[in-house]
């Protein structure tokens, strides 16, 4: 039987849930779990193989334990421990942004005094930041959880981990529903694009942001559903959504909107979406099996991705009634992919 440890301190609880789910009951795999405090309260799963585990203990927690394999769901920070850990144990790291992982020390430096100046001086003098590439190049390689990002010329091996999985292909949608998922946050969406487009449309529609509105997202918000024609409706949340409301709007959706911008920064460090940075927004396309309109900016070849034309409102109305291929990310079939690459780990 092999042995693995699957570690999420940070962030990206959701691909901790697939990770679980995919692997439940694959009968050789034996995998630990071992998750911080905020983590474990995301994900709200119970067992003896699920350990709490903070960057202060994780060590000795892992201390006279034999595993052919420890993924590191995100390494953002605590490079110092990671670094530990991918000297003892053959180590895995799921790569999120890859400028940032690539980028020099120099980079790094500048990017200190840019922003959130006293979190990134802790990084740097209590978390070993520098040691970001020591850790990247331990590991045997780097997974990638879009199978389509494979920039050239990389530094690290790169190679695909199947954790996107669709389980809601026969669920009835409201195709009069469009949902831009994701927090009402103008940095990574293009929401005033948005706000600027719906109030032209001619049809019925229901417009649900489904994620939390805040400052002058809010405000803009509030405005629009005042002045908006009868035949058009918007939802919006001023506070955090639930999971259960999360996915219960956005099963209705006939068709997802995704206003991505062209670039974001993680640590002041340039990441281009759909080369260098996955969007959450193909993880709910193919969670939720719903065609998504991107921008025309974001590389992508999933046939249920579609480039945002200039008549909006006729592409959405095309799009919200046809059947789309989501078969090959059902559940069994992803399992057997994700166990057979942890198999020959």
């Amino acid at each position: 039987m092999k042995k693995i440890a699957y570690i999420e301190l940070d962030t990206h609880a959701e691909l901790a849930v697939n990770f679980i789910e995919l692997t439940r009951d694959i009968n050789f795999l034996h995998i630990d779990y071992f998750f911080s405090r905020k983590v474990s309260d995301r994900i709200n799963e119970g067992g003896n193989n699920i350990y709490i585990a903070e960057a202060s203990d994780l060590l000795k927690k892992l201390e006279g334990r034999r595993y052919d394999a420890i993924i590191i769901g995100t390494a953002h920070r605590y490079f110092n421990v990671f670094e530990e850990v991918a000297r003892n144990y053959t180590t895995f790291i799921i790569a999120h942004n890859l400028n940032f992982i690539k980028a020099s020390k120099t980079d790094l430096f500048r990017s200190i005094f840019k922003k959130d100046m006293a979190y990134r001086l802790k990084l740097w003098f209590k978390e070993g930041l520098f040691r970001k590439d020591r850790l990247y190049s331990l590991a045997k390689f780097l997974f990638v959880v879009d199978e389509n990002m494979y920039p050239p010329h990389y530094p690290y091996r790169l190679e695909w981990l199947p954790l996107l999985y669709t389980k809601y292909s026969s669920v009835k949608a409201d195709p009069e529903r469009v949902v831009i998922a994701g927090t009402v946050d103008q940095h990574r969406r293009n929401y005033r694009r948005i706000f600027n487009k719906i109030k032209y449309f001619k049809g019925n529609f229901i417009f649900t942001f489904l994620g939390r509105a805040q400052g002058k997202e809010l405000h803009a918000l509030q405005d629009l559903s005042q002045s908006l024609p009868k035949h058009i409706e918007i939802e919006y949340y001023d506070t955090r959504v639930s999971r259960q409301e999360f996915e219960q709007k956005i099963q209705q959706a006939g068709v997802l909107w995704c206003p991505i911008q062209k670039g974001t920064s993680f640590f002041s460090i340039a990441e281009i979406y759909g080369k260098t940075k996955m969007s959450g927004n193909i993880g709910d396309a193919i969670k939720y099996a719903k065609p998504a309109i991107f921008p025309s900016s974001y590389l992508t070849d999933y046939s249920f991705i579609f480039k945002e034309r200039r008549d909006i409102e006729k592409q959405i109305s095309d799009l919200k009634n046809k059947i789309y291929d989501f078969d090959s990310f059902k559940k069994e079939l992803v399992k057997r992919k994700l166990g057979e690459l942890l198999r020959n780990l």
